[in-house]
């Protein structure tokens, strides 16, 4: 998938992703704690947009070989997606905020690389007989097409007048932002259907059978590079070196999360950014409890805090 186009199209997401600020963890803190739904309104925009192009290009090419299709047992998908979100809060972030977290200096979350990387090679969902590969669907109807982009943007309009109705400082910029993602991701998803820069430390793991080379590593690294160039431009960029408790937290938050994310499958940026876009009924199920899951972690820790 390596040429200039695709690496243009990852560094791009990349500077847009941290302009942006997604992060579920985030979001769904802000939900909580600030009684504001601007973040969670964000990931919406993201989804729908990378849905109206990645379904737009698809319908333009006549390609629906690039959408998704089903994933592992609704049971195995559900429970996944609820260790996936406790994985996240132990993190301090889903795999996109982890991403923004690097590309502003914290080096806490280059362990949660390490643990991606050792959660594919350590094969838990595999030896449980819990894995699930991506797969992709056959070509669907024009009109379920259609009003699958139709739907999309009514959707991302309604959510975009959310955030102008509550507008808070820098709202506009990261919307904006936000829909750039959408952009990018939809156009990335139709080049290479499912990519995240995940699928590099998948192959780390997995290095005795999977090529790890400059094919593979170029894409993250125009991603990654995008990002730290953003936090550059924008004042953001803040290196700082790990600490012990942050190292292991990350560490252990990327395990469990990548763990997680073999039975869905799929990690969480690959299901806002191409299984929903792409009509995948098993990531609508599981990113809503992926979401509701952290929701009630920080509901309850608001209220443990209150009775404290």
């Amino acid at each position: 998938m390596t040429d200039v186009f695709t690496l243009g199209i990852t560094a791009g997401l990349g500077w847009s992703l941290s302009r942006a600020n997604l992060c579920s963890v985030a979001a769904t803190q802000e939900a909580i704690t600030a009684e504001r739904a601007t973040g969670l309104y964000l990931q919406t925009i993201a989804l729908t947009t990378a849905a109206i192009v990645l379904l737009g290009l698809s319908w333009w090419v006549g390609d629906f070989g690039r959408l998704t299709g089903e994933g592992g047992t609704r049971v195995t998908v559900a429970a996944a997606a609820i260790v996936m979100a406790l994985g996240a809060w132990l993190n301090g972030s889903c795999f996109l905020g982890n991403l923004v977290h690097l590309g502003r200096g914290n080096a806490n979350y280059l362990f949660t690389l390490a643990g991606i990387a050792l959660a594919a090679h350590a094969h838990l969902a595999e030896r449980w007989g819990l894995a699930s590969t991506l797969a992709l669907q056959p070509p669907p109807n024009h009109r379920v097409l259609g009003m699958a982009i139709l739907t999309a943007a009514l959707i991302a309009l309604a959510a975009v007048r959310a955030i102008g109705r509550d507008e808070g400082p820098g709202d506009a910029t990261r919307c904006g932002e936000t829909l750039k993602v959408g952009l990018f991701a939809g156009a990335l998803m139709l080049q290479a259907p499912g990519w995240s820069y995940v699928t590099v430390f998948n192959a780390a793991g997995h290095s005795s059978t999977v090529p790890f080379d400059a094919l593979l590593i170029a894409p993250a690294a125009a991603l990654f590079a995008g990002a730290v160039a953003s936090a550059l431009m924008a004042g953001t960029w803040a290196p700082c070196a790990p600490t012990v408790l942050g190292a292991l937290r990350c560490l252990a938050g990327g395990f469990v999360m990548q763990s997680a994310a073999h039975c869905i499958p799929g990690s969480s940026d690959v299901l806002l950014l191409w299984v929903i876009p792409g009509l995948g009924g098993y990531g609508l199920l599981a990113y809503s409890l992926f979401v509701s899951t952290l929701l009630l972690v920080w509901q309850f820790k608001k209220s443990a805090l209150t009775v404290g």
